[in-house]
């Protein structure tokens, strides 16, 4: 029955929506920004303090680059704040979705309503945002560098061809 029924989701449409969707997820993301007791204590003792975080610590999950991203907070004059370190993972988490939806774009031949859907699961899935909202989870890099990757390798296979 719904193969039948053709989605048909214009260009313009579709940029707008997945702006919106992003920029939702940006504003769950700082919407209840603050430290959390816990995990956050690294932060109190390196980049919120104006001090690099070089190497892991010696206890709990071992990540040893895991955030060395939040070092390019030491370049902004602000960048000791709490609000800086959830803007920098929404920055991180806007770069992942656009890549995402450019990669998607791409491989379903512009087919928009498959893009702004795997947008929408991926905004409405709890792991994936629990990774954003919370400092210590180091694989919104890896979330950020595996879209980047995604993208750029299926920009160079589709130019070797």
């Amino acid at each position: 029955m719904l193969r039948n029924i053709d989605f048909q989701i214009s260009r313009t449409a579709a940029n707008w929506i997945s702006g919106i969707l992003i920029f939702a997820g940006i504003i769950l993301i700082i919407w209840d920004c603050n430290w959390r007791f816990g995990d956050d204590i690294q932060f109190l003792f390196t980049t919120a303090s104006s001090k690099p975080i070089f190497t892991w610590f010696g206890s709990g999950r071992f990540f040893p680059l895991g955030l060395a991203d939040y070092n390019v907070l030491l370049l902004v004059p602000f960048g000791y704040t709490v609000t800086a370190h959830f803007v920098w993972n929404s920055i991180l988490w806007l770069f992942c979705m656009f890549f995402l939806f450019n990669f998607l774009k791409e491989i379903t031949n512009k087919d928009y309503f498959v893009c702004i859907f795997s947008l929408i699961i991926l905004i409405c899935s709890y792991a994936f945002l629990w990774v954003n909202i919370h400092l210590l989870a180091s694989e919104n890099v890896i979330y950020f560098m595996f879209s980047v990757f995604m993208f750029c390798a299926w920009k160079g296979e589709k130019n070797s061809q």
